[in-house]
C-alpha cells in the first residue's frame, strides 16, 4: 500500500496480512550483508518499546521485513507536553537499556525513529544503522550523532558505544521540546 517511510537502506510501506487480518509495516531493501544483519537482529528483539518483527520474505534480491505497524505516527508529528516528553524518554530509555544489555546499539536515534503504537506507547524503529557494542559504526543522522561519532563518521573509525544512543535520545527529546 502507501509509502510511510524512506531511508538510505530501504522503503517502508503500509501492508496488510491477509492470513492474520491485520495491518503491518513492510520494509523493503536490497539483500545486502547489512540488511541481513538488521533482519537477524530484529528476530532477536522482544521488548514492548521495540517494534515487533513478524516475518521476512527474501525474493529476487530483495528483503521484505514484515513488522508491527505503529499507526500512531512519529513523535515529531505530535504536539507534546513536558510530561509526554518525559514519558517518551522513559519508554525509549527502557528499550535502549534492553538493547544495550543484549550487546547492541541502535545507532540512529532520532524523532522519526520513535513512533507511537495505537495505544500511545513509544516504539523504536529502523535498525539499519545498528551494530554490536564495540562493532563498527554504521553511520546515522549527523544532526543526532554524538560529537565524537560525528567527528569519526568521516573516517568510519568510531566503534558502537551505548553512549551514542543516549546522546541521540537526549538530542531528539531536546529538539521535540
Amino acid at each position: 500500500l502507501e509509502e510511510i517511510g524512506r531511508g538510505r537502506s530501504g522503503v517502508v510501506r503500509r501492508g496488510f496480512d491477509h492470513v492474520l487480518k491485520r495491518d503491518v509495516a513492510v520494509k523493503t531493501m536490497a539483500d545486502t550483508p547489512q540488511a541481513r544483519w538488521e533482519m537477524q537482529l530484529l528476530g532477536r528483539l522482544d521488548h514492548p518499546n521495540i517494534v515487533a518483527f513478524y516475518d521476512v520474505i527474501i525474493h529476487k534480491g530483495q528483503i521484505h521485513l514484515v513488522m508491527e505497524l505503529a499507526s500512531g505516527g512519529t513523535v515529531r508529528q505530535k504536539r507534546l507536553t513536558v510530561d509526554e516528553l518525559v514519558q517518551i524518554g522513559l519508554e525509549a530509555a527502557g528499550a535502549l537499556q534492553y538493547l544495550h544489555e543484549l550487546g547492541f546499539i541502535h545507532g540512529d536515534l532520532k524523532p522519526s525513529h520513535l513512533v507511537f503504537d495505537n495505544q500511545g506507547r513509544v516504539k523504536l524503529v529502523d535498525w539499519g544503522s545498528s551494530t554490536t557494542i564495540g562493532g563498527p559504526n554504521m553511520g546515522g543522522t549527523l544532526e543526532y550523532m554524538a560529537p565524537e561519532q560525528a567527528h569519526c563518521e568521516r573516517s568510519r573509525s568510531s566503534l558502537g558505544d551505548p553512549r551514542m544512543d543516549v546522546y541521540g535520545l537526549g538530542k531528539a527529546l531536546i529538539n521535540l521540546a
